[in-house]
């Protein structure tokens, strides 16, 4: 990125800080009143990229097919939470699964995050997304997760879109068209383990659970629960695993 552009960027989101702390309505809100000139400095660790007009062509293969490549193509409120404690409100959030980036528009202006070490989380209405290192398949790799729930046993779910080809069909029959799809899956961790893929099913619930295993039945029974609904396995993980 050219210097100049980065400086620009510096001094926008600067002052958002500013005019929080100024009473001006700002983008920033902060537990704690900084001074201006701590503020400043603070805020150089945070790393915001502009998105320039030719941006989406490193993903040309996208632009003529159809499909989901956003969690939400429309720009959603949300809030950046940053690990000084500080925070970012802003109209115009979204997150772009196929390119795993989150997109902050201002002013006419499109920023990716690109230092995401820095952030805690980023709350999109009632999804909150959690920036880190998990296991995926035999290897590590980060990415954005969202958390469901968040206690001793942390239950994720993670988003990426997928390429579909369409499947050829006889001369009579109406051929689809080659398209993307946002796919889920689950993953569970805790403090001291990395997050690695869970599938939800009986099974696999009682195991996590297995010394609270006849209660779990109980439970799920009770409530007309079903393993393999997410409102649900959030339910029980919230109920079961508790700090």
């Amino acid at each position: 990125m050219k210097p100049y552009i980065q400086f620009m960027i510096f001094v926008f989101f600067a002052l958002l800080f500013i005019g929080e702390i100024k009473g001006q309505g700002g983008l920033v809100d902060s537990p704690i009143e900084l001074e201006e000139h701590t503020l400043i400095s603070s805020f150089t660790q945070f790393s915001f990229s502009e998105i320039s007009r030719n941006y989406f062509d490193k993903f040309a293969d996208m632009l003529n097919v159809e499909g989901e490549f956003f969690l939400d193509k429309e720009w959603t409120k949300g809030t950046i939470y940053f690990k000084s404690k500080q925070k970012i409100t802003n109209d115009s959030i979204r997150y772009f699964v196929y390119g795993k980036e989150m997109h902050v528009s201002y002013n006419g202006k499109t920023m990716a995050i690109i230092n995401q070490k820095m952030m805690d989380s980023i709350v999109l209405k009632d999804h909150k997304f959690v920036y880190q290192d998990f296991v995926h398949g035999s290897k590590m790799a980060h990415d954005y997760l969202e958390l469901l729930s968040n206690h001793s046993i942390k239950l994720y779910k993670h988003y990426s879109s997928k390429f579909i080809k369409a499947k050829e069909v006889s001369s009579y029959q109406e051929q689809e068209e080659d398209r993307y799809v946002i796919r889920e899956k689950y993953y569970i961790g805790s403090e001291n383990e990395a997050p690695h893929f869970f599938k939800p099913s009986k099974k696999n619930v009682i195991s996590l659970f297995a010394n609270e295993k006849k209660e779990v039945q109980e439970y799920v029974k009770k409530n007309n629960l079903k393993y393999s609904q997410e409102a649900d396995l959030v339910q029980v993980f919230n109920y079961f695993a508790i700090d």
